[in-house]
């Protein structure tokens, strides 16, 4: 815990190192504070509030997961990220979206994706261990049995092969296959363990981002979303875990057209009426991307060059000056961060000469 405080300690006081994320994240400032005080709550044991950024096409909804995420990186919280669609990863169907959560599950100097994590941990003395407390601790849920059983295969501090029975219940391939009410209570309560097993391998919570919410409006009937709500409002109250939302205004559009149903004037699903009720009392915090006008894409363009620099020499022919790039953009109608990024590097690239 002394080296989890020291981290967040550093998050605290707005100390975050400049790397390649953080550089293209102009006006973040506000977005870093809340972030901040979310990763400070998850060290005190409180649980944060959810966060539901929202904006449109280009605006920085996915830069903000990775912003998000590089934090946590930084600072040694667990963290993974799921894209959302009604198709393969719908929301009222935590387990089919499981496996995809536990693949890009990453704890700083752990590794990314639970099996290497897990098998790095039972390579070493000190997290096997953990590991086998953790176990002990939590022998009621199939999370703690599968993590104990992998503990007595690993004996011989060989990591039990992928056949292990296992590894079948931490990558959730018992879950994805199933549509059924009581998996998915099952999945929600072994994400819930994953919280408590990243604590126990030394990061101070779990943080789960979720992107492209707004697919929400895609699901069938009302009887599906309200399943995705019932998800929505457990997540959001699973201890030692932060939930992140990027979505659009179909989001609030969806929401807004449900809660004005007649059928949900008598939620049974004490989950799903949490949180909707919530939303429609304004006590879920909704924040937009950040304002991105003439200053912030002169300060975000001076960046994409010097980071395009770090890759590549500096071009024949004098110094590189974006302001015309960046005037060109600002006369279009499609003004947002992806397309001055993407037409800054259009023309870096133009100005390299071409090789045979």
């Amino acid at each position: 815990m002394k080296g989890q405080r020291g981290s967040v300690g550093r998050l605290r006081a707005g100390v975050v190192p400049m790397d390649g994320v953080e550089a293209l994240s102009v006006g973040y400032e506000k977005l870093r504070g809340r972030i901040r005080n979310s990763l400070s709550q998850l060290e005190d044991g409180e649980l944060p509030q959810p966060l539901f950024v929202r904006g449109e096409w280009g605006t920085g909804k996915s830069h903000f997961i990775s912003f998000v995420r590089n934090v946590c990186r930084q600072m040694g919280v667990a963290s993974s990220v799921v894209s959302l669609n009604a198709r393969g990863h719908a929301l009222n169907y935590p387990q089919r979206f499981y496996p995809l959560m536990v693949k890009n599950l990453e704890i700083r100097e752990k590794g990314l994706g639970l099996q290497q994590i897990i098998g790095d941990a039972l390579a070493t003395v000190g997290d096997t261990k953990k590991l086998a407390e953790f176990g002990a601790a939590h022998a009621s849920s199939s999370l703690g049995r599968a993590v104990r059983w992998l503990c007595e295969g690993g004996q011989s501090r060989a990591v039990p092969g992928p056949d292990h029975a296992g590894w079948t219940t931490l990558l959730g391939t018992d879950l994805a296959w199933a549509a059924y009410r009581y998996k998915r209570d099952e999945t929600l309560a072994r994400i819930a363990g994953l919280a408590q097993l990243a604590r126990s391998l030394g990061a101070v919570g779990l943080v789960l981002l979720f992107d492209e919410a707004e697919t929400i409006d895609q699901l069938w009937n009302i009887r599906s979303r309200l399943g995705a709500y019932s998800v929505l409002g457990s997540l959001c109250q699973t201890p030692r875990t932060w939930c992140a939302f990027a979505t659009t205004d179909r989001f609030d559009t969806a929401i807004g057209r449900d809660v004005n149903r007649k059928e949900l004037r008598w939620i049974a699903d004490t989950k799903a009426k949490w949180f909707l009720e919530r939303w429609q009392n304004g006590l879920v915090e909704v924040m937009e991307t950040p304002r991105f006008g003439p200053s912030e894409a002169r300060e975000l363009a001076t960046r994409v060059v010097r980071l395009y620099r770090r890759a590549y020499p500096v071009p024949k022919g004098g110094a590189i000056d974006p302001e015309e790039w960046v005037k060109d953009w600002e006369a279009s109608p499609a003004r947002n961060p992806r397309t001055l990024i993407r037409t800054i590097v259009h023309h870096l690239d133009r100005t390299r000469p071409l090789r045979s």
